[in-house]
């Protein structure tokens, strides 16, 4: 008797052909839901965005500030920061010192210069200053105390000698000058309210 033997050896070699991928349903599937995903989460990282950008040119202002009236205290010398609401690139503080008596343009020498919220390449933020200000010069005197000379009386009662306010869209942040001896902090939202 024959014995036929039988192994997988014999057989014709076959390709075989593996296709992978994704159809155009799982794409589009994809799709649907990273847009979905997109629409929900952009509205709250906007907010995110404005609150960063407006911290940030806020704590700049407070900053300059401090410095201006800290190199007052250390010279013995009037310091002060000069304000630009509407300053070419966004809102600027400039830092200066006084060589006598006279504004901005004479009488003082200028330090330095900073466009707010400058490192978030922003242009849409609005400062808002003392209103009844025209100058928006502050001044620190020898001692770190402010120079109330033409700021605007605050009524009797208030907790501030005056606020300046940044803002975009709703957010809002303000440094706060609360006593003429020169004590300043930040504020938001309803802090900022005059």
């Amino acid at each position: 008797m024959l014995r036929h033997s039988f192994s997988f050896a014999s057989l014709p070699k076959r390709k075989l052909v593996h296709q992978s991928g994704f159809t155009l349903t799982e794409v589009l599937v994809v799709v649907v839901i990273a847009g979905v995903l997109a629409a929900i989460a952009a509205p709250g990282w906007l907010t995110f965005a404005n609150r960063q950008r407006v911290s940030t040119a806020n704590k700049e202002l407070l900053q300059t500030m401090r410095e201006a009236q800290a190199d007052a205290i250390n010279k013995r010398t009037t310091y002060g920061v000069s304000l630009d609401p509407n300053a070419p690139g966004g809102p600027s503080v400039t830092k200066f010192v006084e060589r006598g008596q006279g504004s901005l343009a004479a009488g003082v020498a200028e330090i330095s210069t900073e466009v707010l919220g400058n490192e978030t390449k922003d242009t849409g933020l609005t400062l808002a200053t003392v209103p009844n200000h025209a100058s928006n010069e502050y001044r620190f005197n020898f001692d770190g105390s402010i120079n109330t000379d033409g700021l605007p009386t605050v009524p009797a009662g208030s907790d501030y000698v005056f606020k300046i306010e940044v803002s975009r869209d709703n957010t809002r942040r303000c440094v706060i000058v609360e006593t003429v001896l020169g004590a300043m902090s930040e504020g938001s939202d309803e802090e900022c309210d005059a």
